[in-house]
Parts: C-alpha cells; sequence; structure tokens
C-alpha cells in the first residue's frame, strides 16, 4: 500500500492510497445538509433501503458492496474493460432466479469463471451484494420485490464501472 503526504505549516500527515478505484465522491461533513439528490440518485435510493444519500455511500463503501465490486473489478473488467453492459432486466431477472434457488454457478465462494459470459459477471455481482446483504432483504422481500432490487443494484454496478477509465488494464494502474 503507499501513502500520499501532505504538509500543512509543519504537521505531516499520512493518508493510504487505495489500492484500487473506487467513484469519487465529495465529502459531506455531518452537520452539513446534503445536496438535493439528482433523477438517477432518487430512482436507485427509491428501490434501495437508504433514508438519505450519505447512508447509501456510506453503503458503497462497506464490505457489503466493496467485496462483491473488488471481485467484479479484478475478475473482469479489468481483463475486458470495453465489454458492453447486459440488458439490465435479462440480468435482473436471472439473478434473482439465482438468489432464490440458490443456484452454486453464482453463490459458491470462488466459482469457476473460466467459460463465463459477460452475462454471468454481472448476475454473480447482484448475487453476492443481494445475498450479502440479507440484513436489508429478506426472503419475503425479495420474492415480492425482487426483480426492481435486482435492478437497483445492476445500477450500483453501472455506477461503479463508470467511475473507472476505460483505459485501465489493472486496478493498481487505474489510482
Amino acid at each position: 500500500m503507499s501513502a500520499s503526504v501532505s504538509t500543512s505549516e509543519n504537521q505531516v500527515q499520512l493518508s493510504p492510497v487505495k489500492s484500487s478505484p473506487m467513484p469519487s465522491r465529495t465529502a459531506v461533513p455531518p452537520d452539513h445538509p446534503e445536496p438535493p439528490l439528482t433523477q438517477h440518485q432518487r430512482l436507485v435510493l427509491e428501490q434501495l433501503p437508504f433514508k438519505t444519500l450519505r447512508s447509501f455511500h456510506d453503503w458503497l463503501d462497506s464490505v457489503y458492496v466493496r467485496g462483491s465490486w473488488e471481485e467484479f473489478l479484478t475478475d473482469f473488467l479489468v481483463h475486458n474493460p470495453m465489454a458492453p453492459e447486459p440488458d439490465k432486466a435479462r440480468v435482473a431477472s436471472l439473478a434473482i432466479a439465482a438468489v432464490s434457488s440458490r443456484n452454486p454457478r453464482y453463490t459458491l465462494y470462488h466459482p469457476k469463471k473460466k467459460s463465463w459470459a459477460v452475462e454471468d459477471h454481472h448476475i454473480r455481482f447482484i448475487v453476492t451484494v443481494i445475498m450479502d446483504n440479507r440484513r436489508l432483504w429478506d426472503d419475503a422481500m425479495l420474492a415480492e420485490q425482487g426483480e426492481p432490487i435486482a435492478r437497483a443494484v445492476y445500477e450500483v454496478l453501472s455506477y461503479y464501472r463508470a467511475s473507472v477509465p476505460k483505459r485501465c488494464a489493472s486496478p493498481r494502474r487505474c489510482d
């Protein structure tokens, strides 16, 4: 891990540099009112159980999402940076079916991905985010609202993908 150094009048402060690209967000002090939401943010937040943009961003940075993103980035995106995004409705439908059936193709700890298509990697991201966040979505909620939730998680992946420069050949080069 590397570090960046900043100096301010006789003080030196080290701050870690992340090893993989994450979307940059402007830090908002806790006592500062949140900026108005964009239409896209409102649409995603309607399907996710967060009341504020701050809680949504905290979730994005949590282990409940970051691990799935790191896996997607390492196992797929760095090898296929120009790959098109598959159809959201189809991927969401297949992801919810995989969650409901506990399909081992997508739920195993380390699945074999050698013959996976673009769509499979997207399904895996959605499945792992949903499975890792069972505290947010129980079986009854997924049975009732599964596809809209999966489409919202797909949007989270699109958000992360948009944060990575297309020229990246490895996560370390994208810092």
